[in-house]
């Protein structure tokens, strides 16, 4: 009896890829992108200062996209060390606040007035 071989989801999943540029990107990310250009466009008409917003929201989506682009195609090597030096930064922070309490940007913030 042979035992059973799962399949590989490589042959049988092929992305969508949208051209986009002189890049291809996969259909998803595309759509990642155009969400982010609709709602920074929407920010910037808008609100009062809204361009600085929708540039922060477009260069957020970019990133978004970029993520999903690497998940889907498997190319993540320099995206996996990326996300890793940002998750240690991130839990350097907490462990940070976690330990001073949130003193130290409360008294930054927040002086006491002085008498």
């Amino acid at each position: 009896m042979s035992e059973f071989q799962p399949p590989v989801i490589q042959e049988y999943y092929k992305p969508q890829m949208v051209q986009f540029g002189e890049k291809k990107i996969t259909f998803k990310a595309f759509l990642t992108l155009v969400a982010g250009v609709i709602l920074a466009l929407t920010v910037s008409v808008t609100l009062p200062y809204g361009v600085f917003l929708g540039l922060y929201i477009l260069l957020i989506f970019s990133i978004m996209a970029y993520n999903v682009n690497c998940v889907q195609t498997g190319h993540c090597y320099f995206w996996a060390w990326i996300l890793t030096v940002l998750y240690l930064f991130y839990a350097a922070i907490a462990v940070f606040f976690l330990l001073t309490k949130g003193n130290v940007l409360k008294q930054k913030m927040f002086p006491s007035p002085k008498k």
